[in-house]
């Protein structure tokens, strides 16, 4: 994963640490990638690992899928302000 931030970086002329990094994944090993570099680990438990394992690997939100963009957009940038009530 370090080499994608470091390309991002270099891509946005913006330093991303892993603070300002989230990995999406679907297996413990998506989530120990993100936690090894400080990112915010989400994961989508419609694979082979389910919500329990997913949690218990550490990540900090774990989907049942990907098609509500708004609960998707809440787990992936929690500091942005609620749209849905017109934040």
């Amino acid at each position: 994963m370090r080499d994608v931030v470091t390309a991002a970086s270099r891509v946005a002329y913006e330093r991303f640490d892993g603070t300002s990094t989230t990995l999406i994944g679907d297996t413990p090993l998506d989530v120990a990638a993100a936690l090894a570099t400080g990112a915010r680990a989400v994961d989508v438990a419609a694979g082979s690992y389910g919500e329990a394992g997913l949690s218990a690997a550490g990540a900090h939100e774990v989907l049942s899928d990907l098609t509500d963009a708004a609960l998707v957009l809440a787990a992936v940038a929690p500091w942005l302000p609620d749209r849905a009530a017109g934040s």
